[in-house]
């Protein structure tokens, strides 16, 4: 996923919350273990990577190539173009 320049607060705004607020984000750190989903070491590797990250667009671009799922593509890409579109 590119992210335009005015994209990357509202990329970042969305990442910050989902951590914030949800304690299986990114699921493709996700382990199923007889059908139920459990958290494991690549969360904490997903936030610690998260929060030393350089805020430029191309680090942040790679980040989430890297940590998020297509499901969670895509609901950012809705998010972003919602916002860019109320503004």
């Amino acid at each position: 996923m590119n992210i335009a320049k005015d994209e990357k607060g509202y990329v970042v705004w969305w990442v910050d919350r989902k951590f914030m607020t949800d304690d299986t984000f990114p699921n493709k750190c996700l382990d199923v273990d007889g059908g139920k989903k459990t958290v494991n070491k690549k969360h904490l590797r997903a936030y610690k990577t998260w929060s030393t990250l350089p805020n430029k667009r191309k680090d942040i671009s790679e980040w989430v190539n890297t940590w998020l799922d297509a499901e969670e593509k895509e609901a950012l890409k809705k998010f972003v173009k919602k916002r860019k579109n109320d503004d």
